[in-house]
């Protein structure tokens, strides 16, 4: 109750202190087996994805056009649902290709496999952007620490003949080896994320006094 000729200072009335939930043994436990679950998901995801397609460090020169087309992609395709221009990864590989083309034209060690790509590309441009899933399944570019560099993932159609799509795979192959790219058999490495999990699954372990050896 405030008083004639007093000024009131709101500020030093004690506030209520906040209570923190402190976390118990039993939290943490909960806590740490959904993030082994996450952690699992995500270890067989890489695994998986490494038998669906492949993992090819490119030079950002080759992709960065392939970059810019899913931009402008996003840009005419925005608030549309009817548009003829395909999937955004399906206008990326088509960059990605011709740009690829171009790196390696007149290079008489690939000549044979650049004749190959070629042919794939008129075929994949007459179907168009709407049949493109008949010639690659997926295409990615992924931004790397690294300005030099990109990683590609992709995969060809599984809708391919088997002997086409065989040669055509190693054209590709040859081509990107031309321009200094390097393929990565085998798993992809941890993402960011995936590293996070980790690093709270070992932090948690080690509040609960558990070893690290367990999954």
């Amino acid at each position: 109750m405030e008083e004639k000729g007093w000024i009131t200072d709101n500020s030093a009335i004690a506030q209520p202190v906040k209570r923190q939930a402190v976390e118990g043994k039993e939290d943490k436990t909960q806590k740490l087996n959904l993030l082994i679950l996450s952690l699992q998901n995500a270890q067989t995801t890489r695994q998986l994805s490494a038998a669906t397609w492949w993992t090819i460090i490119i030079p950002a020169e080759l992709g960065k056009s392939a970059l810019e087309t899913t931009r402008k992609h996003a840009e005419q395709t925005k608030g549309q649902s009817n548009h003829k221009m395909g999937s955004p990864h399906i206008q990326l590989w088509r960059t990605l290709i011709i740009q690829l083309l171009a790196m390696t034209s007149g290079n008489t060690e690939v000549e044979n496999e650049h004749k190959t790509v070629i042919e794939y590309l008129k075929e994949f441009e007459a179907a168009g952007p709407n049949l493109g899933y008949k010639f690659v399944t997926q295409a990615r570019l992924k931004v790397v620490k690294d300005p030099a560099n990109l990683v590609l993932f992709y995969s060809l159609s599984e809708l391919m003949e088997p002997t086409k799509k065989f040669t055509l795979e190693h054209g590709i192959h040859q081509l990107m080896l031309t321009v200094k790219a390097e393929i990565k058999p085998g798993t992809a490495p941890p993402s960011e994320a995936e590293k996070k999990i980790q690093q709270q699954v070992d932090q948690l372990r080690a509040e609960l006094g558990l070893t690290n050896n367990k999954k």
